[in-house]
């Protein structure tokens, strides 16, 4: 078992960690800023401020940052220092967008929520977003549960953290990057066959949230009803676990032997917005 220690304290929900020329991006939920850190561990820097909610993020392959915001439902791109629309993708879905991958090719694959902002009583199944370079827009695989993480495997599958099934699903992609099927990469506890979010948040054994990638086919998993994060086998087998304690991880990256990890307070017990109490921490790793 590994510890942590804190490199930053004091913001309100940090989510979607990315790295990108010697610096670390974070995303700081309720106080609507994008935040760098210059060699990961250096004083934090806005370099945007978000109107829906900032979260997922990721990179175009020329170097410009993409950010998801939440409640208007758009992707947006910052360059200049500016922020312009990159995507609008309102009404495509019923839920609030939430993280996303941007692969090497600068294909984005966005998860969502499943429910209305603030009102979880249409939690119900949802589709992975993807929009082509070329700016289409398609719905993959439209069952999920609240999909979450998102990283890509060597191998070219596509790992999706579905946090009220206690699952990690694998999409095998088509050459265009379309999902053409999914299956259980690994599961925590019984079978969750409904989409209640109280009821799951009570039976689940690990709410899969953020993911990583880790070495030799694994990947990092956190759990936001948990006291840290694993590295994990497909099929479910911890090989590997960083313990937070008092927090829960949200979100993490790898990069090379430091561990980054977005902690907040266990999922569901406080008001996130209120309070300042998120941290960035960095764990050693092999």
């Amino acid at each position: 078992m590994t510890g942590s220690r804190t490199i930053s304290r004091g913001h309100t929900f940090l989510e979607s960690p990315r790295w990108h020329e010697g610096a670390l991006y974070v995303s700081d939920f309720f106080a609507r800023q994008v935040l760098r850190f210059p060699g990961g561990d250096g004083a934090p820097e806005v370099i945007a401020t978000v109107p829906g909610i900032p979260s997922g993020l990721g990179f175009l392959p020329g170097g410009d940052l993409l950010i998801v915001s939440m409640n208007d439902q758009t992707v947006y791109r910052l360059k200049g220092g500016q922020l312009e629309v990159y995507a609008d993708l309102r009404g495509r879905v019923r839920g609030v967008l939430n993280d996303m991958l941007v692969d090497d090719a600068g294909r984005c694959y966005i998860g969502t929520t499943g429910h209305s902002p603030d009102n979880e009583a249409d939690f119900g199944p949802t589709p992975l977003l993807i929009v082509q370079p070329d700016g289409e827009v398609i719905e993959a695989i439209d069952d999920l549960n609240f999909p979450n993480g998102i990283v890509k495997l060597d191998d070219g599958r596509l790992l999706v953290a579905e946090t009220y099934a206690g699952t990690v699903r694998a999409l095998k992609l088509d050459g265009d990057g379309i999902p053409v099927s999914a299956e259980v990469w690994a599961h925590w506890g019984r079978e969750i066959p409904y989409f209640d979010i109280e009821r799951a948040h009570a039976e689940l054994e690990v709410e899969p949230d953020g993911l990583a990638l880790g070495r030799d086919g694994t990947a990092w998993i956190a759990d936001a009803n948990g006291h840290g994060i694993a590295r994990v086998r497909e099929g479910g087998e911890t090989v590997e676990f960083v313990d937070t304690g008092r927090l829960s991880v949200f979100a993490a990256l790898a990069v090379d032997s430091r561990l980054f990890l977005c902690c907040s307070p266990r999922n569901r017990t406080v008001d996130w917005s209120a309070l300042h109490s998120s941290e960035l921490r960095v764990a050693n790793i092999e």
